[in-house]
């Protein structure tokens, strides 16, 4: 099968921005609609609401009443899904080629006309809210649900992606249907197609089911301003959060404020998330698991963020073992810190990212969600094709900054979900 050709992107005349990457012969086609609508633009007392809108696109539009939507879709041979994130609200289609122009036209269906039925509002309503009341006996979802609440406070980052309960009780249709208007706009919508589609038929295609509607939102450039909430900053002392659980493990999660997306230091920190916790040979792992027997999963995170994501270290553990694994987790930041990585260990780390991200890109649907979603947060669709040569520019200098830059014990956020050590037995 031919590879991909380069990604080119495009503007309708409504500011609605559309990137198209072709895959000649693959016979499909990924489609990705990425809207500036996730949770980081709910509104206080509204916590909830983007997850809540996604889940109830497909249940009912102005054009197909019900579960008709999804019938369609079966019945073209298209594969959908959606999600709520905290920097967007994704749709995806992955269609047969020749149902790329009947996709869209779902696709944009459900963005312009869906009608939140009451009916269905209420079953997922409630689906939503039994989840959430299922959280805390969760021991990894609890903790990390905790440590974001610790460490970004009152930024929309700081909410479980699925709300509160207590607010999304108080979600209505017309709530759902206000928050669809005024963020489902051209302006802050990108559209990318992925595959067995030529440029010019893209355009076509974009432009039929797409072009409609009046400029709305971010115009103008080539990024899209978003307007953020205030930004999170870090604590100025340490911060501990402890939900008292009768569980026989325990769950912690320690970290710090990392950088935004766009910040200079943002490679550097995916680096040393890979040097960290990375897989099995990774120091985390190697450390708290093989050498101390201290756990039974060890993992370190550093999720993308418009705002700064958050790098943390996930250890599952034994409840009178958390101290011992802060204590290890601790020292191995200070070495680094002090002392920095060795070449071998920082290659190690790049060789595993750029396995991942050949792993992550292998379906069109994938590439298309990249595509559209760093074209969205303005980084650009550029910036997935330069991804891995910007991790290759990394040096162990760089990795040893950011150490001391960000992961300062005296700003660390440690969250913990166990039984009370001090309770008696």
């Amino acid at each position: 099968t031919p590879g991909p050709g380069a990604a080119r992107a495009f503007r309708l005349d409504n500011g609605l921005r559309v990137v198209h990457q072709p895959v000649p012969g693959s016979g499909l086609v990924g489609i990705c609609l990425a809207i500036d609508a996730g949770s980081r633009r709910e509104a206080a007392g509204q916590s909830g609401i983007s997850n809540l809108t996604a889940e109830m696109l497909f249940k009912g539009t102005a054009r197909r009443e019900g579960l008709r939507t999804l019938w369609d879709l079966e019945s073209l041979g298209i594969e959908s899904g959606h999600a709520s994130e905290p920097d967007l609200l994704r749709l995806a289609l992955g269609a047969p080629a020749a149902r790329c122009g009947e996709a869209l036209d779902i696709l944009a269906d459900v963005t312009r006309h869906a009608t939140f039925p009451e009916e269905a509002f209420g079953i997922e309503s409630r689906k939503v809210l039994a989840r959430l009341r299922s959280i805390p006996d969760n021991l990894f979802e609890n903790t990390w649900r905790l440590f974001h609440a610790t460490l970004y406070k009152s930024h929309p980052y700081g909410n479980h992606s699925l709300g509160s309960p207590a607010e999304v009780e108080r979600l209505t249709p017309a709530d759902l249907r206000a928050f669809a208007g005024r963020w489902f706009t051209p302006g802050r919508m990108v559209l990318a197609l992925v595959g067995d589609l030529g440029a010019d038929e893209a355009v076509r295609l974009a432009s039929r089911h797409f072009g409609q509607g009046q400029p709305a939102g971010p115009a103008g450039g080539d990024e899209i301003a978003l307007a953020a909430a205030a930004a999170p900053t870090p604590p100025t002392a340490p911060l501990e959060a402890r939900d008292h659980r009768s569980k026989a493990q325990a769950m912690l999660c320690l970290g710090w404020l990392g950088p935004a997306i766009a910040h200079p230091d943002y490679m550097p920190m995916k680096v040393l998330n890979a040097v960290f916790g990375g897989g099995m040979g990774a120091r985390l792992f190697r450390k708290v698991r093989n050498e101390a027997s201290l756990a039974y999963m060890a993992q370190a995170v550093f999720p993308s963020r418009i705002d700064g994501g958050a790098f943390c270290a996930i250890v599952g553990t034994a409840p009178t073992a958390v101290g011992a694994v802060k204590d290890i987790v601790l020292a191995e930041v200070h070495d680094i810190a002090e002392h920095g990585i060795p070449d071998a260990e920082r290659e190690r780390a790049v060789a595993y990212i750029a396995g991942q991200f050949a792993l992550d890109h292998a379906a069109s649907l994938r590439q298309a969600h990249y595509l559209s979603w760093f074209e969205l947060i303005g980084a650009g669709f550029a910036f997935d094709r330069a991804y891995l040569a910007e991790v290759r520019k990394v040096t162990g200098e760089d990795l040893r900054r950011v150490a001391r830059t960000y992961l300062d014990p005296e700003r660390a956020v440690l969250a913990v979900t166990g039984p009370d050590p001090t309770a008696a037995g």
